[in-house]
């Protein structure tokens, strides 16, 4: 069916995004790092909002 009918013909007949033929997922980075260092931030100053947590990261 790839060769029979345009890309676009298609997705809009089954009323799917084009995006979403092309989507690959990206594989998920180790987070530990910042999150230790968001939780040693916010447990110093626990008054501090995201915006001043990142702002001493």
């Amino acid at each position: 069916m790839r060769g029979e009918y345009p890309t676009s013909v298609v997705c809009e007949v089954l009323e799917y995004g084009r995006s979403n033929l092309y989507y690959q997922a990206r594989e998920v980075g180790d987070e530990s790092s910042i999150k230790a260092a968001i939780m040693d931030v916010a447990g110093r100053y626990p008054k501090y909002g995201y915006r001043r947590i990142t702002r001493q990261l």
